[in-house]
């Protein structure tokens, strides 16, 4: 674990756009995990942490998170306060800031960021750090590198090999050799990026540190002119990006560099394929020069391949973007003048022109510049200003003097032959052509020159075997000449009934077929028709089965109602009577009727019509009670009913049976209308409800038996108790118990909860 955090391992150098790796969520979440493993640890922490925070200024590049380049300083800041007084922990701060200073173009603030870094890490005696300080404040500049910056970067590559790190040297050396390619020191940069590929290969899990060392191999060697080696460095660099990840930013410069190289070699189609691959990827990420250099090339094969309009619209997208740095605007307005003067548009080319002549005055030899020259040169050319058009040439022969670019020369020398063959100066013309052609065989002819030779020995060698096999096979036909003459009328019979035999068979099998066919078509009718019978019986019930809830609603209701009526002819027959047994009697019914009433009135108030729900029932029933008997306060009733749901058939046995025993105790039990009344409902066993009702009054009379009670309540009770299935148990003492064990009847459907 800790040789994972010897200061990020040179990850923060980002001398060009990060890996794949490094952007994956993956690998975000395993840093994430790796850190929570570290706490007590803080040494480790800070690392980890200045870890996460890189991988954040990597993907602020990216579209997919916008929130990055946020959550870069808030892992500085809490790095900040967990090591106030720590060097290298301050040193992590400046470091992550300076980076991500660069990544937004402000390269004053990464230098001095990376100043801070340097001197925190010295102070702390830790060479890794010191170099990474120093790479990045070598590489944070938007044009050109000068002496000092490169002296920096040698800095860092001592102090890499001193500590035998390979990949801090092959970050260093890459960087040593983009910087040497923005001075258009074109030899000097492809031997760094080689350099840099040795020191790279073999490393595990770096496979797009390799791939961004290819593609800057691949481009030194197409400015120096070495076509066939740039292929090689930019195949290895797309086969090595895309198996990290197709969709990082590195597979998106491999991409333009090898349509670059399709491009300059003729193969359209495939250079086109290869742009337009790098542009979709390209457009993840947020603008920048390699993304302008994606558009702009696009757009100049369509040209070349005679697709005007198409290459109009990439031209507009590339005009529309924001250049952030000197490098886009410039391939912006070199690509414009280039297009424009293909599509001989001088109108539209001439206000790019006069922005291009005012850069190269401002800084002729600047390595900006020196795409410049040739397409003003073009412009000029084209327009007929000869004089003008060869003196760009001239000034571009100097940049070319120092690059000793191929390319450049070929450039230079074809246009000035067609400007000297213009003004009909013909031996110079000559003279140039030959020195183009020299330098386009350099480049094109001589590899290709061997290829075609080997190509011509392998075809003659195969025209040489194709012409024995033609004599082989000439000598069998005239020998199956004469048999092939006997059999021809036998053969020609056998054609015709074998012709007349597949009629016949084609006949039959297209009318099993249609057969089939429409036998289908009924079956499918058929289905239809049953689909249409089974929906409407569906509606149908469905319509029935709410009628027939309505309908049970209102039974209750109407039951309800009638129940009510009887109590009320019992309530006014009681005005008439003046014996105390009737009207007991009659006081004695009502409450029996109202126990039913409760249960219809439950039933047509809910939505499920065959369950009651005990809670609510009970207490509402000895609520009613106790109002009827108009209870002083003294008498308490102590209710522990379970949240159950009954069947209407077990509900009415209950409720009767409470009203029986509830009534009994508000008659007999309190002689001084003083006590508690207790009930009870609950399971004792899975299937098994018990109900009590006890109180603590006066008690039954001494030898009272259940069994043998002839008072019309317990004669009531006793045959409830039956007609629920249970048993029954009343005993005496300290006040009197009923109880009441039964079966409970599971219901069909589960009611509502209220």
């Amino acid at each position: 674990m800790r040789t994972r955090y010897i200061l990020l391992g040179s990850a923060l150098s980002a001398m060009l756009p990060a890996s794949a790796q490094q952007h994956s969520v993956t690998t975000l979440s395993r840093l994430h995990k790796a850190l929570s493993q570290e706490k007590g640890n803080d040494s480790l922490t800070r690392a980890g942490l200045a870890e996460i925070g890189h991988w954040h200024v990597e993907a602020s590049r990216s579209r997919r998170f916008p929130k990055s380049s946020d959550s870069v300083y808030y892992y500085a800041q809490k790095i900040g306060r967990l090591s106030p007084d720590n060097s290298t922990g301050q040193a992590y701060v400046f470091l992550l800031k300076g980076e991500m200073a660069k990544q937004q173009r402000d390269y004053k603030k990464a230098q001095d960021d990376a100043n801070n870094a340097f001197a925190l890490f010295q102070k702390a005696k830790n060479p890794t750090g010191m170099a990474e300080s120093l790479l990045l404040s070598a590489t944070s500049y938007d044009e050109k590198a000068d002496e000092s910056r490169l002296a920096m970067a040698e800095k860092a590559l001592a102090i890499y090999k001193n500590a035998d790190d390979k990949l801090g040297q092959g970050k260093a050396l890459r960087a040593l050799g983009t910087m040497h390619l923005s001075r258009t020191e074109y030899k000097e940069s492809l031997v760094c990026h080689q350099k840099s590929l040795e020191a790279l290969k073999g490393i595990r899990g770096h496979d797009q540190e390799l791939a961004q060392s290819f593609v800057e191999a691949s481009g030194a060697s197409y400015f120096m002119g070495s076509i066939p080696e740039s292929f090689d460095y930019g195949l290895q660099a797309l086969r090595l990006a895309e198996k990290a990840d197709p969709d990082s930013y590195t597979s998106g410069n491999a991409l333009n560099n090898l349509g670059r190289l399709y491009h300059t070699t003729g193969e359209y189609h495939k250079a086109l394929a290869h742009y337009q691959r790098a542009v979709a990827i390209l457009e993840g990420y947020i603008p920048d020069d390699l993304g302008t250099s994606a558009i702009s090339n696009a757009a100049q094969v369509l040209v070349d391949m005679n697709r005007r309009e198409e290459a109009l619209l990439y031209l507009e997208k590339l005009q529309k973007r924001t250049f952030i740095g000197p490098v886009s605007r410039s391939s912006a307005i070199f690509r414009s003048i280039k297009i424009y003067c293909d599509l001989k548009d001088y109108s539209s080319a001439v206000a790019y022109v006069r922005q291009a002549v005012g850069i190269i005055d401002a800084a002729p030899l600047a390595s900006t510049t020196s795409n410049l020259y040739a397409p003003v040169a073009r412009y000029y050319f084209s327009t007929g200003q000869y004089g003008k058009a060869r003196e760009y040439l001239e000034q571009y022969k100097e940049v070319a003097k120092k690059n000793k670019s191929k390319i450049t020369y070929l450039q230079i020398y074809k246009q000035l032959y067609q400007i000297d063959s213009a003004q009909s100066a013909f031996l110079p013309a000559m003279q140039n052509l030959k020195l183009a052609y020299i330098y386009r065989d350099s480049m094109f002819g001589e590899k290709n020159r061997q290829q075609i030779a080997d190509l011509q020995v392998k075809y003659d060698v195969l025209r040489k075997d194709r012409d024995l096999l033609l004599k082989e096979k000439k000598n069998r036909e005239l020998l199956y000449q004469a048999s092939v003459q006997d059999t021809r009328l036998s053969q020609s019979n056998t054609t015709r009934n074998m012709s007349i035999a597949g009629a016949v068979i084609l006949a039959l099998t297209t009318g099993l077929f249609y057969s089939r066919y429409r036998n289908k078509q009924k079956i499918n009718t058929i289905l239809e028709h049953q689909k249409e019978v089974i929906t409407t019986s569906n509606d149908t019930l469905t319509r029935l089965v709410a009628e027939k809830e309505w309908l049970l609603k209102e039974i209750h209701h109407r039951v309800k109602n009638n129940l009510h009526i009887v109590m009320s002819l019992l309530n006014g027959q009681s005005y008439f009577l003046k014996d105390k047994a009737a009207l007991d009697a009659i006081q004695n019914s009502q409450h029996r009727i109202q126990s039913m009433s409760l249960i219809h009135q439950k039933l047509y108030m809910s939505d499920n019509l065959t369950a009651i729900r005990m809670p609510e029932y009970v207490n509402e029933l000895v609520d009613y009670l106790q109002e009827s008997f108009a209870l002083p306060r003294s008498v308490r009733f102590s209710i522990s009913v379970e949240n159950v749901a009954m069947d209407v058939s077990q509900a009415v046995p209950v409720g009767l049976i409470l009203n029986e025993a509830i009534t009994n105790c508000f008659k007999y039990a309190f002689p001084d209308q003083k006590g508690t009344i207790t009930i009870t409902l609950k399971h004792t066993e899975e299937d098994t409800f018990l109900l009590v009702i006890a109180d603590n009054g006066c008690g039954m009379p001494e030898g009272f038996s259940a069994q043998n009670a002839q008072s019309l309540g317990m004669k009531l009770i006793k045959g409830l108790a039956d007609d629920l299935g249970g048993t029954l148990e009343v005993t005496t003492g300290a006040g009197t118990q009923v109880r009441v064990a039964f079966q409970y009847k599971q219901l069909i459907f589960t009611p509502n909860k209220q």
